[in-house]
């Protein structure tokens, strides 16, 4: 009985300043959710299980896990960021949601 079928709520989150504090360390949709434009949400937290268990593999001691969460940090915040960003902004192009573009053909492909 829906009338319209293509409404879906896709959020994102907020650029987060860092993906650890003290002995808690976010990975994956936790750190870095985004909208599936990319198709690759999924796989970024995957290569964040993957280099934050490299990590703590070479880690020395519990104490030295802030040196791990802060690699993984600077290792993946821009990676897993820029991916955030590409999809919300695939996702715009792909709705005709820019307002100063909506669904001008010739304006989309001076955007992208």
């Amino acid at each position: 009985m829906m009338e319209n079928t293509d409404i879906w709520a896709l959020f994102d989150d907020p650029p987060a300043p860092i993906y650890y504090k003290g002995m808690v360390c976010l990975i994956g949709d936790a750190a870095h959710a985004s909208t599936p434009f990319q198709g690759s949400g999924a796989g970024m937290a995957v290569e964040d299980a993957y280099v934050v268990s490299e990590l703590v593999g070479i880690a020395t001691d519990p104490k030295s896990l802030h040196n791990v969460f802060e690699t993984y940090d600077k290792i993946r915040r821009q990676r897993t960021q820029k991916l955030v960003t590409s999809s919300r902004e695939a996702g715009h192009l792909f709705e005709f949601e820019f307002e100063d573009v909506m669904d001008d053909i010739e304006k989309l492909k001076k955007k992208h």
